[in-house]
This record gives structure tokens, sequence and C-alpha cells, in this order.
């Protein structure tokens, strides 16, 4: 039935009397006035989602032009016409680290990082599609991909919803807000390119709305020399009317992992997967077939599969080191694989001067003083650049102060950097309109910090007695970590005398610092920068094993041992099972702790804190496959211990080790019989609920107990037995029937 017919069944019911007259009347106001202004509205409003979605289109035609320009990374290009679909690791939300554990199983924090694996179109259609997600994270290194998934889930949301999206290179806000660039920036570029005319009012009128997605690009490149103050601002400006907006970030691992108490903690993190061997394969056969060189990129795969290569294949597991290999190979098919990520950089920088100077007029394959000269000045306006809030982003006043302090550095070798493409011209200033320049890559910058770190006293340099005044802590910074690596990488090259004294001397300057770590300026010193320093003992093992001396084994073990206790003494256990620590502990200590862990057995019998010391120990170890059985074996001491320490042994074991461990299972039902406390009774259980039981483990003993709780005049009581005899009967480890 139409509009009409309901407007002259209304007339009728009126003249039969069924209907009073201002029924009549209000439906001939609604359908002569209000109806015709609806379908206005409706109008209008389907103009305004076709005009927004104009704009959000041009605008992100016009970045993937520019995308295509930041991803070529070689002389080629070719990386730029490859997309190898990779998918995302949807991380677990993190804890807060700074808090012990406590023994409830129900907090029992598992130590696997990861929540599920999505394939990408799978993550494309399950988590962006159907809009379950309000925040998201995009986290991995330096060039895995995270602007092409912002590329690409940006490319989704035109495709396959109504909904509108803003990309933002966060690089370029410039001491913007979110709000003002938007305003100020995005707004009137997009309305140029689009051909409209829509006013700020407008557009934020149309976000307070909903169904509107930010895509925050680079959150390491925020123009912030204080990492906790990047993740801060952003947290902060996405109130007002952006809190309504749909946000997906992209920051690196780094960054993102280095604060245990993330300010932008409520986001969903997912990380980016690395190439698997086919991936790699698909990818080389693609970047070779643009140039119909087909043969030359079958003959890289094979190089690639020869056990010699295996620490190359890992290396190249990364898009952007991935692309490197295939120009240096595409340049010379009988080069060495490089075996290290600085040895990949210095091998393409070779081949580099081969080509590209050649374009330009310039000879500087046999300059290898100019080369040298170059290279350090960029390195040093690199260092200024991370020095300072500019980061990747430098300014021409920013460059030519650097060059005015540098007496080495020069106009001639910035002009010689610009005609090379080392640095290039970007947007300008948003608010002087001044030429800013980045390197072509932040990777590049990075590498040519490395290449101008004159020694390890630049890195970390402890003054004792002044932690935090006019001592130098770069390496604990998350910032500097990737250019630590690299310079340990370039340094392998280096003679070993000049490896040893560099070492020396940073070994020297990490003792100095723990002999102090009681004071309680270097104590908070250390919660601030735990994670930092864990990492940073990395970098100094690789170091270490480069040199294949006995001679530094036994600072490192004394080193983290320290460190463990630092994190014991002060009750931080929870710190020791973040993701990152756990790994380094994982690849370097296996040894050292066993060891440990012999030397404390006799103190065992006289201290109880050592006890605890110890336990948390063995749990480190059940994460190494090595050590598990050894870790196990010494664990169950700890049943025989009192009830809370024996109820955390017997679910580390059920949970780490062995889900059927007979000794554990029995122990617990050991304690769940001998104890009358409730809240007792329901951690063991709860406990035992994750190990394999079966009716042979459940005696008349437990289902009588059972019993007697059902038969309790406590609520909870009765509540508990239920709710855990229901569970038994599911497993079959009671049978209904036989124990009515």
């Amino acid at each position: 039935m139409t509009s009409v017919d309901f407007f002259f069944l209304f007339i009728y019911l009126y003249i039969l009397g069924f209907l009073p007259a201002y029924l009549l009347i209000a439906y001939k106001w609604l359908w002569e006035t209000k109806f015709p202004e609806w379908q206005e509205r409706q109008k209008n409003s389907s103009v305004n989602i076709d005009w927004w979605r104009k704009v959000c289109a041009k605008m992100l035609e016009k970045q993937q032009q520019n995308q295509l320009i930041r991803r070529k990374a070689t002389q080629m290009g070719f990386e730029t016409q490859v997309y190898v679909q990779l998918g995302l690791v949807e991380r677990k939300q993190q804890q807060n680290l700074r808090e012990e554990i406590p023994i409830k199983p129900m907090n029992f924090r598992e130590n696997e990082v990861i929540e599920r694996i999505y394939e990408h179109y799978e993550f494309l259609s399950e988590v962006i599609g159907k809009n379950q997600n309000k925040r998201l994270a995009i986290v991995g290194e330096s060039g895995s991909g995270k602007t092409t998934w912002v590329d690409k889930i940006a490319t989704y949301i035109k495709d396959e919803t109504e909904d509108l999206y803003i990309c933002i290179s966060l690089g370029s806000l410039q001491k913007k807000t979110l709000e003002e660039y938007i305003i100020e920036k995005w707004l009137p570029n997009a309305t140029a390119y689009a051909d409209l005319d829509i006013d700020s009012k407008t557009l934020e009128k149309r976000l307070r709305q909903g169904g509107v997605w930010l895509l925050l690009d680079g959150v390491d490149e925020i123009g912030e020399t204080s990492i906790s103050q990047k993740l801060e601002n952003i947290r902060e400006q996405l109130t007002g009317w952006l809190s309504e907006a749909r946000v997906i970030l992209t920051c690196r691992t780094n960054v993102w992992d280095t604060y245990l108490n993330n300010p932008l903690s409520g986001f969903d993190t997912y990380k980016t997967q690395e190439f698997k061997p086919e991936d790699v394969e698909r990818f080389i056969q693609d970047w070779f077939t643009q140039d119909k060189k087909e043969q030359r990129g079958q003959a890289l795969q094979d190089k690639l599969k020869e056990p010699q290569h295996e620490h190359v294949s890992q290396l190249v597991t990364n898009p952007l080191r991935l692309a490197l290999l295939c120009q240096i190979f595409y340049n010379n098919p009988n080069a060495e694989l490089p075996e290290t990520k600085a040895g990949l950089y210095q091998q393409f920088i070779r081949y580099f001067y081969e080509w590209k100077p050649a374009k330009i007029g310039i000879d500087l394959v046999n300059q290898p003083t100019r080369q040298h000269e170059l290279h350090q000045a960029l390195g040093r306006l690199a260092i200024a650049g991370l020095n300072s809030s500019a980061r990747f982003r430098l300014t021409n006043s920013f460059v030519h102060e650097v060059i005015k302090n540098d007496q080495l550095f020069n106009d001639e070798l910035f002009n010689l950097a610009l005609n090379l493409d080392w640095l290039v011209l970007i947007d300008p200033d948003n608010q002087t309109d001044e030429p800013i320049y980045q390197f072509f890559n932040p990777s590049f910058q990075e590498y040519f910090a490395a290449l101008a770190v004159p020694n390890w006293e630049f890195m970390f340099n402890h003054v004792p007695g002044e932690i935090l005044e006019n001592s130098s802590y770069k390496i604990f910074e998350s910032d500097w970590q990737e250019i630590a690596l690299m310079w340990i990488d370039s340094m392998k090259s280096e003679k070993s005398s000049k490896l040893e004294i560099e070492l020396t001397k940073v070994i020297d300057s990490i003792f100095l610092m723990f002999s102090d770590y009681s004071q309680e300026d270097c104590f908070q010193f250390y919660r601030i920068k735990i994670l930092p320093f864990i990492t940073s003992l990395v970098c100094l093992l690789k170091l270490n094993r480069y040199l294949e001396s006995e001679y530094f084994y036994n600072p490192w073990e004394l080193i983290i041992l320290k460190f463990i206790h630092i994190l014991v003494k002060d009750n931080y256990w929870g710190q020791l099972y973040h993701p990152l620590i756990l790994s380094c502990i994982n690849k370097f200590t296996d040894d050292i702790l066993s060891e440990q862990i012999n030397k404390v057995d006799e103190s065992l019998k006289y201290d109880t804190d050592y006890s605890s010391y110890r336990f948390e120990i063995l749990k480190l170890m059940l994460e190494i496959p090595s050590q598990r059985d050894f870790a196990a074996e010494k664990m169950l001491n700890y049943l025989h211990l009192n009830d809370e320490m024996a109820i955390e042994a017997a679910l580390t074991i059920i949970v780490k080790y062995d889900k059927s461990h007979p000794l554990a299972i029995h122990k617990l039902i050991d304690l769940f019989l001998r104890t009358s406390d409730l809240e007792k009774c329901y951690v063991i259980f709860n406990s035992l609920l994750q190990s394999s039981l079966n009716s042979e483990l459940i005696n008349h003993q437990v289902i009588l107990k059972f019993r007697d709780f059902l038969e309790s005049e406590n609520y909870d009581s009765r509540e508990m037995s239920i709710y855990f005899l229901i569970e038994l009967i599911s497993r079959e480890a009671i049978n209904i029937i036989d124990d009515k």
C-alpha cells in the first residue's frame, strides 16, 4: 500500500466517523510538509556521501602515486610492481608487567603472545569488514610492509564499504595536532583534487557521525625525541570529534614495545608476517620477470637454498631487504651474497655507484675517498636528525645549520647527496613552505648513522655518580637499537683487536653502572629503561660471539645474572615474561641459567628468598627446549614446600611441561583434599582442569568432598561444586551413573 493509498484510507475512515479531525490534520501536515523535507534531506545526504567518497578517493589516488615513489628502493624499481600478500599475526594484549603475577590460575600469564594468524584477505574481511575492532595497530620492522598494509586497507574500505577514510603520514604532521593537520592540510588538498568546496565545520560534523577511518602511518616518524611522548600525544589527540573515528596506525615494533605501560595499550595489535620461503621465491620470480630475466631470478633462488647461505635466507624475509638483494644480483650474478644486514647495505651501495653516478655524469666508482667523505657527512646529518625533533624530516634550515657547524660537511657534498638521491626533496613545511628533505629510505638514514658512530662511548658512556646527568645512554633508546645492530655488523669486518678494545670499553662502562645499582636514582633508571637494556645486551652478546673469545664469557654471565637479580629484588617478575626479554634469554642464556640453578641447589635449604629466585629461573628455563627436562625435574622439589608454592609449581609443570604429569596432578588432588579454604579449593581445582584428568585420578574422596560442598549452606560453595562436577563429567573424569 502506497502513501497515497494511506491518505485516502484516512479520509474514508474520517467520513465514516472512525477518526477524529485532529488525526486527519496531523496526517495531512506530515504528508504535505514533512515528507517532502525528508525526501530532500535524503537526496542531499546521498549527494554528501558521494562528495565525501569522491574526496577520499581522490586523496587516496594521489597518496598511492606518492607511495609508488616511496616504495622504490632500487635502481630498477621493480619492487613497486611486485606484491606478495602477507598475513598479520594478532598479538595478545600485554598485561601491566610492573605488577607481580598472582598465583591464581585464572590470572596466570601465558608466554605465547600469538592470538591468531590472519591470511591477507581473511584480515580484511573479518577484522576490517566486520567492524569488530575500533582501534588497531600494525607493527613491524622497517621495510616489512606496514605502509603497504595501510594502502590495501584503504583500498578495501573504498571498494567494499560505504565508510570514509583519511590516510595520514604522521611524519608530515610537523608539530601540528591531528585535528589541525586534517583541517589545515588534508582538507584543502582533498577539496582541490576533487574540485569541491567543503568547509571545516562540515568536515567536523561528518566525522562526528561515525563511519570514518583514520589511517595513521608511521608513529615512529613523528617529530618527538621522546618515544613515550609520541605515543602519549597520539592518545591525547584521539579525542573530541576524532573520538568517533575508527583508527588504524602503524609503528615499528621496537618503538611500540619499548614501554611496559604503552599509552596506546587499548589498541588491538597485529604484527606483520615475514616472507615464508615460497613468498621469497615468488617475490624474486616476479621481480626479475619485470625485465624478462627469469633465469637470473631462478639462479638467485637456487643460490639462497645452498646450506652456506641459510643466514642470508633469514635476512631477506623482509621485503625491503629482499628487493636490495635482487638489485645486487641483477647487477652481478656472480657476487658473494652478504651475511649481515650492514653487509647487504654496503654491497648495495657498492653497486649503486656503478650505475647511479653514470646517469648524472659523475664518476665515484674510482673515488673511494670521496665516497667515504660523503658517507660520513650523511652519517653526521643522519645522527643530527635522529638527535632532534626533526627525526626523518629535515628542513632546509636544519640541514644548513648542520653544514655550518661541521667543517667536513659543505654545500658541495650536500648537492652531491641530492643528485645521487641519497637525500630527496619532499613536501614543503606546513607553516613556512620551507623545503624538507629526507633520506630516500629511513633504513638508509640509520645505516649512514651507523657508519658515523665513532666508538662505543658515543652509544654508551657512563660517568660514575652521574647516572642521568652527563652520561650518554643512546643504546638504551629504542630509536638507536637498529643503529647499534648495524654498527656491530659493520664492525665484524674490522680487525679483531679493534673489536676487543671497543668491547672492553663497553663492558667496563656497564660494570661501572651496575656497581651503583642500589642507588635510588640508578635503580629508578633501570625500571624506566629495562626493555631497551635487555635488547642492548643482545647487541653486545652478538658482538661477543663474533670475537669467539672465551675471555669475555664470564663478564656477560655476571651482567645477565645481575640484571635478573635486580628484577627479582624489586619483585618485577612479570617483566621477565615480556616477549622481548624471553626471546633474548632463550637465545643467549640457556647454559648460564642451568649453571646458576646448580649453584643455588644447596642454598635452598637455608634461604627461602633464593628459593623464589631459583623458581623464576626454572620457569624461564621451561621455555628453552634444551633445558625443559632439567627444569621440570628440579621444579618437582617445590611440590614439597608451602601450599602456595606447591600449587604454582604443580600448575607450572602442567601448563608448561606435561598436562598429564602424575606427580603434579596427585599433589594438587592431595592439596584439594587437605584444605578447607574455599578460595584455595577453587584455585587448586581450576589448576586441575588445565591438566589431562581422567577417571583413574579422581578418587572417591574427591567426590565425597564435592558432596560436602553441595550440602553446604554457602551459596558459593554449592555453585563451585556444581561447576566443577559438570566439568569433570564433560571430560569423562567421573561417571555420572557410577558416582551419583
